[in-house]
């Protein structure tokens, strides 16, 4: 009777310990996961880590852990790019743009097809005058329905121009190298290239007036100047930036990266020795900021070019030159 208590007395020792010793465990675990940094918030995104559609594999995208889009090490741009086009734009730029003053390029998520269509039936009408072509640049998506649509546009309009890189937000410098890859070959001689997003207005007149002013100018780019920003440490947002990132204090001036304007005689820069530099996921500073230090580019600040969601009314629209972060039932009035 005493061993059986004994033992008794045993199990419910070793029970007990055993289930504290769990508990201690899944909250250590729990405690690691709320610590850990939301690089990118939106939820899709990460899953293209763990699934590789064919379309993707086709393009020639290396999904190895080398080069997947959450990958943080610091490595030159052209380690995780990959070159090419898989849609070129077809009708945009004859003659490699020499007939052009302005070329807008527009930067669009895959899935913005209603947004793609608003600027092509309110602002982008203005694009149809003569000097000026509008483009869409994309990325690649793992939906097969988006891909088809993709296509269907360029077939109807000539206007997609669409890189080999995974479509979201860590990888707008990918974006960017792959348009100014686009514009060195196949729109080399325009004067002026223009890049905006989807949820922008342009006033392609003005935009066009002030290019024409500056048809003399060379290796400058042309926007809004950001001066004096420290780099975000907050590993919640989306700007953020750890140390190893960029370990200054203060980020480099740049040119507000929504829209800006660049002389064409930078592009073929831009895109080389942004190749050669460790690659950074703030594109505005990676582009205008980093790199026009490094090769000594211009950077002009034009007063009062970009406003952020102002009263949409007709002096506001005639008298700017860039209107930010407009919905779909203010570009259609």
């Amino acid at each position: 009777m005493f061993q059986m208590r004994v033992v008794r007395i045993l199990i419910c020792y070793f029970t007990v310990v055993g289930i504290m010793g769990c508990t201690f465990i899944i909250h250590y675990l729990n405690l690691l996961n709320a610590r850990k940094p939301n690089f990118i918030e939106n939820s899709n995104a990460l899953n293209l880590e763990t699934i590789v559609p064919i379309t993707l594999m086709a393009v020639g995208l290396d999904t190895s852990s080398s080069k997947r889009i959450l990958t943080r090490l610091q490595m030159p741009s052209r380690n995780i790019y990959t070159p090419g086009h898989t849609l070129n734009a077809s009708r945009i730029c004859q003659e490699k743009g020499a007939n052009l003053t302005l070329l807008i390029v527009v930067t669009s998520d895959t899935s913005h097809a209603n947004e793609r269509a608003d600027v092509r039936r309110t602002w982008g009408q203005l694009g149809k005058e003569k000097g000026v072509a509008i483009g869409f640049s994309v990325g690649q998506t793992d939906s097969s329905y988006t891909s088809r649509r993709i296509i269907e546009e360029e077939h109807t309009y000539g206007d997609i121009i669409q890189g080999n890189f995974i479509d979201v937000y860590d990888n707008l410098s990918l974006k960017t190298l792959s348009f100014l890859e686009w514009v060195n070959n196949y729109c080399s001689k325009v004067k002026f290239v223009l890049k905006t997003g989807d949820d922008t207005f342009i006033n392609v007149p003005l935009i066009l007036e002030l290019a024409t002013q500056h048809l003399d100018s060379h290796r400058s780019i042309f926007g809004k100047q950001v001066k004096n920003v420290m780099p975000v440490r907050d590993i919640f947002s989306k700007y953020y930036l750890s140390q190893e990132d960029f370990s200054s204090d203060t980020l480099p001036d740049f040119m507000s990266g929504g829209t800006y304007m660049m002389s064409a005689d930078i592009t073929s820069e831009l895109y080389i020795h942004a190749l050669d530099t460790n690659f950074f996921k703030l594109e505005d500073v990676f582009f205008t900021g980093i790199i026009a230090k490094l090769l000594n580019i211009n950077q002009v600040n034009v007063e009062g070019f970009v406003k952020e969601t102002v009263p949409f009314d007709e002096c506001e629209v005639k008298y700017s030159y860039v209107i930010h972060n407009l919905k779909h039932r203010e570009k259609v009035i």
